[in-house]
């Protein structure tokens, strides 16, 4: 087995570079992102899992009426009522949480 010499990496100072004026957000703006609302969670046995068939109604902790979560990449930014359109289901935008909203934006 041969022996190297290891010496620690040395790299030049950055120089220039840099963003120096406000990106353009409208090359943005069509970038798709995955948003999810979720209608409600609850914890069931295995044997009750193993036991769902067509027609098997889960009951939900959600409470009908109650604001459902909008999350984008992941992060609740957004709260909601579920509406109808026709023979789909949509929301209501009713609260936004612009902080987080910007969080999942990368902002």
């Amino acid at each position: 087995m041969s022996e190297y010499q290891v010496s620690p990496v040395r790299f030049a100072p950055l120089s220039g570079g840099g963003i120096e004026h406000e990106p353009n957000l409208e090359l943005l703006r069509d970038l798709k992102l995955e948003v999810m609302v979720e209608l409600g969670r609850t914890s069931i046995p295995l044997r009750q899992v193993i036991q769902l068939g067509e027609g098997s109604i889960i009951e939900l902790e959600q409470l009908a009426g109650e604001p459902v979560n909008l999350s984008v990449s992941g992060k609740i930014v957004a709260q909601g009522e579920v509406v109808v359109i026709g023979t789909a289901f949509g929301i209501k935008v009713t609260q936004i949480f612009a902080q987080d909203l910007q969080g999942a934006m990368g902002g």
